[in-house]
């Protein structure tokens, strides 16, 4: 075999290995989307791929919606403890914020629980999730997916750009227990970027 046959196998080789190298450099590239959280101490993450389907449902997530004639930002994000390959110990964690007024960047929303109804089961949170009650929750598959606590806090916006479809802001929420055997609270301190939906 001539060199010249040599040189273009080791270069249709080179380029093939570059092909895929670039290929899988994209496809494991992550989105600017994320919440980074600390839970009582562990560092919790959701940040997904930035190339999805285009029915694929981004995570975090806000909504900003309208229904019977009140505007809401809805927010959600399903976090994971931070490089835990078993991909057991998750979070969800929610809050609707109702809009009276427009959105006031960088002053803190409070949230407070409905007193007595600071962790319900089933078809009890529906006095949280109907109405234009303020709230935040978390709930989690690792105990009972339908219990969800209600937590007392604030949420700062940074940020918030509808031609960029971007929402900036910082959670400080504590909130009850998930587990009957056990009192201490859930603490959590986290910043997130995510996708905007505007749905009017």
């Amino acid at each position: 075999m001539t060199a010249s046959k040599h040189f273009n196998i080791f270069v249709f080789i080179l380029s093939v290995l570059i092909f895929h190298s670039c290929g899988k450099a994209e496809r494991s590239e992550l989105s600017d989307y994320k919440f980074i959280a600390t839970i009582n101490d562990v560092i919790y993450i959701d940040q997904m791929t930035s190339l999805l389907p285009p029915d694929a449902q981004r995570s975090p997530y806000i909504s900003h919606e309208r229904y019977n004639n009140q505007e809401y930002l809805i927010f959600s994000t399903s976090v994971q403890i931070q490089n835990d390959i078993v991909k057991g110990n998750n979070y969800y964690i929610r809050f609707k914020i109702p809009l009276n007024s427009e959105i006031i960047l960088n002053k803190p929303y409070q949230f407070k629980p409905i007193q007595g109804m600071e962790t319900l089961e089933g078809y009890d949170n529906i006095i949280y999730l109907e109405g234009n009650k303020q709230f935040a929750s978390i709930s989690s598959s690792n105990y009972n997916i339908n219990m969800s606590s209600y937590g007392d806090g604030t949420v700062t916006l940074s940020e918030y750009n509808v031609k960029e479809q971007r929402v900036k802001g910082k959670i400080e929420l504590s909130f009850p227990s998930l587990r009957n055997n056990k009192q201490e609270d859930i603490k959590v301190q986290g910043e997130f970027v995510c996708w905007l939906d505007v749905g009017f």
